[in-house]
């Protein structure tokens, strides 16, 4: 669970540091804007490779619950 709330807190850290630069793009001059552009899209694709960790993760933590309440509910029988 740590390591599920550590990710989407990067997650949202770099969502609004994109949206940040959006506002940068719109009114900057040219070079200022293609520096700001690729670092938005380093951003990005970071994103999409942290969502993809997140959901790993929350799909072995689903696992490992219901794993889990299998052996209470086998110790209850």
């Amino acid at each position: 669970e740590r390591k599920i709330a550590s990710l989407q807190s990067e997650i949202t850290s770099l969502e609004a540091e994109n949206t940040e630069l959006l506002r940068k793009i719109k009114n900057s001059n040219v070079n200022d804007a293609a520096r700001y552009r690729q670092q938005y899209n380093a951003n990005k694709d970071r994103i999409t490779a942290l969502k993809s960790d997140k959901s790993t993760a929350e799909s072995e933590l689903a696992q490992y619950q219901k794993a889990k309440q299998e052996a209470i509910d086998g110790e209850n029988a």
